[in-house]
């Protein structure tokens, strides 16, 4: 792990919903496709639509900017004007962007009916997503708890306070983690890196000694879940796995005698896509 952090860092940034590190973040101001990006990003699932003055706020660029971001984004088809509140929100063009990844993506279909045996026999949660920068990304779900509906494709997660986000760094190599850590800390206050620190800590020890993660209220002070790594080596990429839900139906007790069932969905994915084991060892 790293050092102490300086104290020189805004406890702001680590709360940006883009979910970029300090230097994506630089090189997505630099250009204007960069700031176009950020402005669609700014977009998140539940959102409802968004004036500019609330995405100057989540982008940090400056209104008149984002004033011509925006106009640009709507003759382009990326985003769509409701005239009658004066707002923006995501036009179907957008999907065009992730349907190419997604469809050269194996895991989730593979996962997928592994994931809605596990949400219907264990009435949880069942989620896969994707590390991108500071953030968990979800590319696949299976909701098996009634009225449950959060969890879904293409919501966004902190890594650093979400199960899901702990357990794919428990499961980094520990140059990966270093690195990660190193943009967390950058990122954080003193008192944010105190918390963290030993979050990363305590998930890195629960992934290499039981094979998950089990955050109670990580996320949510109202919701459990459990995370299993998943490194996917044709693509480099760090995934996981999780399952949960809402903390009085999904307690401590439910999701640890669900672990081991998490860690076979997983061994049985990385049998059917062929690739090889797990970066870490897990010592029984």
């Amino acid at each position: 792990m790293v050092g102490r952090p300086r104290q020189q860092k805004p406890s702001s940034t680590l709360s940006r919903r883009q979910g970029l590190d300090a230097k994506r973040q630089e090189v997505h101001q630099q250009s204007a496709l960069g700031r176009g990006l950020l402005i669609l990003r700014a977009f998140e699932i539940g959102d409802p639509p968004l004036g500019n003055a609330t995405l100057a706020e989540r982008t940090g660029l400056a209104k008149a900017t984002v004033s011509r971001l925006t106009q640009t984004l709507l003759e382009l088809g990326y985003l769509q004007y409701r005239g009658e509140i004066g707002k923006y929100e995501l036009a179907p063009s957008v999907l065009g962007l992730c349907h190419s990844y997604l469809g050269n993506m194996p895991v989730p279909a593979v996962a997928r009916p592994a994931m809605l045996e596990l949400a219907r026999e264990g009435q949880v949660n069942v989620g896969l997503a994707i590390q991108d920068g500071l953030s968990m990304v979800y590319v696949e779900s299976a909701l098996g708890e009634p009225m449950s509906g959060r969890q879904r494709v293409g919501l966004s997660v902190p890594i650093h306070v979400s199960a899901i986000g702990l357990a794919c760094i428990g499961g980094m190599t520990a140059e990966q983690r270093e690195a990660l850590s190193r943009q967390l800390f950058q990122a954080s206050t003193p008192e944010e890196w105190r918390m963290i620190s030993a979050r990363i800590d305590e998930a890195t020890a629960q992934v290499h000694t039981r094979g998950f993660y089990l955050g109670l209220g990580t996320l949510s002070p109202n919701t459990n879940m459990l995370g299993v790594p998943f490194f996917y080596e044709p693509s480099g990429v760090m995934m996981a796995f999780n399952c949960g839900g809402s903390s009085p139906v999904q307690t401590a007790e439910k999701l640890s005698g669900l672990g081991p069932k998490l860690i076979d969905l997983v061994v049985r994915v990385r049998g059917e896509l062929g690739t090889m084991s797990a970066p870490y060892t897990v010592r029984r």
